[in-house]
């Protein structure tokens, strides 16, 4: 499953699907089908996937400024491990297994993508807009507040700074460090943006009392902040620093979620209107496939 793109792609969607149902308490088809055909027929909705996706690219600007504009002329890191010491060691050995490794690094790859996925699918399946806009803002939010702390406050991965810490996910994914690496530097540790936005999904699923989906998130975040700590990956330190951040942004989603257009619908302009002419004809086409 890791060892080639379709492979991962089929994963991840078999993944989505079977949690879909779990968590859904529907048909997988029918919520996808709802999820797209909006996606190509609703502005507030489209420019709300939209947006979470482009901020990602912030992450990405981040690497380059930090790798070739202003490297951080110190590193946290001998702070931070003078305060915990071998704590991640210790769980690492507690929970070793081939089982383990296995599963936690599958939580690690596909769970955190597809519980960030399955709870927009869910609420637009449901018609819980509130729900779509707390998740949009913490999400945002999340990787908006992190980045200063990347480019500023740099603390290594506990692998690559502690010898006596493994990272676990090669066993299963030996390629991992260079497929992850373009998303991911190698000092973007703190706060652990696995352990925020999982929480945040959690939260978020919390305040919009779905049950379905309040079950999955919350098991899915327990999973996943597990699986960064037993990867190797994460300090104590970044769980904390994660899941305070996951509580502030969620906090602020849940103010600012009950304003009704929270993304400025665009003045049709005599110049855009082949825009919305395309879009309607997307729309149709959408609404035809998915019919």
């Amino acid at each position: 499953m890791y060892h080639s793109l379709p492979g991962t792609v089929l994963t991840f969607v078999i993944t989505v699907a079977v949690l879909l149902f779990l968590a859904g308490g529907a048909s997988p088809w029918r919520m996808v089908k709802k999820f797209f055909v909006a996606l190509f027929t609703e502005y507030q909705f489209f420019m709300t996937v939209a947006l979470m996706l482009s901020v990602l690219l912030f992450n990405k600007a981040e690497i380059f400024f930090e790798n070739h504009i202003f490297p951080a002329p110190w590193d946290m890191t001998p702070k931070i491990y003078s305060l915990e010491g071998n704590a991640t060691k210790f769980i690492q050995e507690a929970l070793y297994s081939d089982i383990a490794t296995n599963v936690f690094s599958f939580v690690y790859v596909f769970l955190f993508p597809a519980l960030v996925l399955i709870s927009l699918i869910i609420y637009k399946y449901r018609d819980n807009e509130e729900g779509i806009r707390r998740v949009f803002i913490a999400f945002t939010l999340n990787y908006l507040l992190a980045i200063p702390f990347y480019l500023f406050f740099p603390v290594k991965e506990v692998w690559a700074y502690n010898p006596q810490v493994s990272l676990a996910i090669l066993k299963v994914y030996p390629t991992f460090n260079i497929d992850y690496r373009q998303l991911s530097d190698l000092d973007n540790c703190f706060p652990s943006l696995h352990t925020s936005v999982s929480w945040s999904m959690a939260f978020s699923a919390l305040l919009a009392r779905e049950k379905g989906v309040r079950v999955f998130t919350v098991i899915g975040a327990i999973l996943i902040t597990l699986s960064t700590l037993y990867l190797g990956i994460h300090w104590l330190s970044d769980v904390v620093g994660g899941i305070i951040l996951a509580a502030a942004v969620v906090a602020v989603g849940h103010r600012f979620c009950h304003i009704p257009q929270l993304i400025p619908q665009p003045r049709p302009l005599r110049w855009k209107r082949w825009l919305v002419k395309v879009r309607k004809f997307v729309a149709q086409l959408a609404a035809e496939l998915f019919s």
